[in-house]
């Protein structure tokens, strides 16, 4: 079994700004899926196609490490494709895995991820109420301009197409905003702010057929007064709530398809029990670190055979810090 694996900002071979953060969360996805990955298959051969300097980062490993100063990752598989797995973990921010996903299937190359399309449609924060025409019940309104705003409301502002909780803020009103403009970009989106927990839904899919693997509560805490970030992810925190949460994604899935291997919806639950949609992390995201020790078996096996049995009522819960 010969698997690629590919995260872009660890295969980033130029000298771009990448915090301290970002790197860490990286290496512990990629420890987790190559550990998964070993533990399914009998000496698999795991290339990890990734920048030079950041291979001291897997050194406990036996990888086989390709270089992405060497060449970049459309040449590679034309010169040497061999591979029965790819993975591709790279941010939706700019359409980065979109492009990605979408040249290897003009390769017709299947990846263990989402479509391109899927990918596409769920990317853009703003855009995908119009695709939700079928969950209107669960959806918020969203705005591009700060200006249609209620003065006296609550505000959250993220990025369109961001990737975790980069430049993510909430102010207490419009006025509060505008004193902390300097802050925002043309790429920034609103809506009005929610009292609830924050919840990422853990999904694999496999041929549009998926299965909810966990249901966790994201905790943020402010930072520098109006920014938030992510503190900690507590793993099986509302799966006894597996019920409601099935209904609210088999609602937002009917609107789409291509869906495959692992992705997240998050939401929010307010205080009287309703499920809010946020967005669709169209990419395996990063409670994906905390999952086969929750369920107790190789998370891998579900993404095999959606059939296995798994009731995540069973789930261990515990924390992971960010």
């Amino acid at each position: 079994m010969n698997i690629l694996i590919y995260e872009h900002f660890l295969g980033q071979d130029k000298n771009i700004n990448l915090s301290p953060e970002v790197l860490h969360e990286a290496k512990l996805i990629i420890n987790s899926l190559i550990i998964d990955i070993s533990g399914l298959h009998d000496k698999p051969k795991i290339s990890l196609f990734i920048s030079k300097k950041n291979r001291y980062l897997f050194s406990s490993h036996d990888i086989n490490f390709i270089d992405t100063s060497s060449q970049d990752l459309y040449n590679l598989i034309d010169s040497d494709f061999n591979y029965n797995e790819i993975y591709i973990l790279a941010p939706e921010e700019n359409l980065i895995l979109h492009d990605i996903i979408k040249n290897l299937e003009i390769k017709n190359l299947n990846t263990c991820n989402c479509s391109s399309k899927f990918i596409k449609l769920t990317s853009n924060k703003y855009k995908i109420n119009s695709v939700l025409k079928k969950s209107k019940d669960y959806t918020i309104e969203t705005y591009s301009n700060f200006r249609e705003l209620l003065k006296d409301k609550k505000i959250i502002a993220k990025i369109v197409d961001g990737c975790g909780a980069e430049n993510l803020y909430v102010f207490d009103n419009l006025i509060d905003m505008k004193n902390y403009k300097s802050k925002l970009t043309k790429n920034h989106i609103y809506q009005y702010y929610y009292d609830g927990n924050i919840i990422g839904i853990n999904i694999v899919a496999n041929k549009n057929k998926y299965k909810i693997i966990s249901i966790n509560e994201q905790i943020y805490e402010k930072f520098n007064n109006n920014e938030l970030v992510l503190k900690k992810i507590e793993i099986g925190k509302f799966n006894h709530m597996i019920d409601e949460f099935t209904k609210f994604v088999e609602n937002i899935l009917q609107n789409f398809d291509g869906y495959y291997g692992f992705f997240g919806i998050d939401a929010i639950l307010t205080s009287d029990k309703k499920i809010i949609f946020l967005e669709i992390n169209p990419r395996l995201t990063t409670s994906y670190i905390g999952l086969s020790k929750s369920i107790g078996f190789n998370v891998m096996q579900l993404y095999y055979d959606l059939a296995f049995k798994h009731d995540i009522i069973n789930n261990k819960k515990f924390s992971i810090n960010i």
